[in-house]
């Protein structure tokens, strides 16, 4: 068993928290702390990617949205953010990926057709752009940016 069968199992429509602590008392009661791991170990995982995309997503907008438009300045803010690299399934920051990799990200965020998708899009778009006219394959490659990858 899953921990959504477990939550499904004991999903009445009522106060989430309450239905939280059922579930969390069922696990307990239930199953062996091996089995506890099995259960909880997907939930926690997606979890940490969450999180992880959110502290991104928020530093992605800072730099960007602070950056008077200066996409450069912006980039070298984002360089050492983290993203999931869609070519490897990798974590892979701004600056390590090559213009393949932004150009794959910004496809991928696309066909997802969610508004702040779109712009993350644009931003790698920028990226690879960026790389492309002066002849590099990565960020970190940039003179401006002050290390090799």
């Amino acid at each position: 068993m899953n921990i959504r069968d477990i939550i499904r199992s004991a999903d009445g429509g009522g106060d989430p928290g309450e239905i939280a602590l059922v579930v969390a008392r069922k696990i307990s009661a239930d199953y062996t702390p091996g089995e506890v791991e099995d259960i909880y170990l997907p939930l926690v995982r997606s979890e940490v990617v969450r999180l992880r995309r959110h502290h991104a997503r928020q530093s992605e907008d800072v730099a960007f949205h602070g950056s008077g438009g200066d996409n450069m300045a912006a980039l070298l803010n984002v360089r050492d953010v983290p993203f999931t690299d869609v070519i490897s399934h990798r974590m892979i920051t701004w600056g390590q990926a090559t213009r393949k990799q932004h150009r794959a990200r910004a496809r991928w965020l696309r066909e997802s057709k969610i508004a702040p998708t779109v712009q993350t899009a644009e931003r790698h778009e920028t990226a690879a752009a960026i790389c492309h006219a002066r002849g590099v394959q990565r960020l970190n490659d940039l003179p401006e940016f002050g290390q090799a990858a």
